[in-house]
């Protein structure tokens, strides 16, 4: 007798049930739509990124061109790589002393479901007395 009853005992420890996998796969498809969601703006954040770089990178510098250039190929860039026109509101260029900043300061709300949003906050600058520290603004 004492062998069927370990053998019962064995059986009912199956693993687990369906609704145990059910609540596993709700939670997981649950962060997979999240970061669906979040993921693009970060890419464009970085495609940003680049372009500001490459601006800092130009032989002859970003000093040698006009606000009103700077404007245009920003404005280009973004319709080309389809960025938001947020992103060109919260653009400022301001020279000083011989040298261009760049900052755009910009929100991005994305809503998530029922009335939660998250807020993502982007600031990024170009100094162009200092491109290497390119994208990320400065202390002062």
């Amino acid at each position: 007798m004492t062998q069927y009853a370990s053998l019962s005992k064995l059986s009912r420890q199956a693993g687990a049930g369906m609704v145990a996998w059910l609540i596993v796969v709700a939670i997981v498809g649950s962060v997979v739509f999240q970061l669906f969601k979040l993921i693009p703006h970060y890419t464009e954040s970085m495609t940003i990124d680049g372009e500001l770089r490459a601006m800092g990178e130009m032989t002859e510098g970003v000093e040698s061109l006009t606000n009103r250039e700077i404007q245009t190929r920003l404005r280009s860039f973004y319709r080309v790589n389809n960025v938001s026109s947020e992103v060109d509101k919260s653009t400022t260029i301001t020279r000083k002393d011989g040298q261009v900043v760049i900052d755009m300061d910009y929100e991005k709300r994305i809503p998530m479901f029922y009335n939660i949003d998250v807020v993502l906050s982007f600031k990024k600058q170009l100094n162009s007395k200092f491109p290497n520290k390119c994208c990320s603004p400065s202390d002062d």
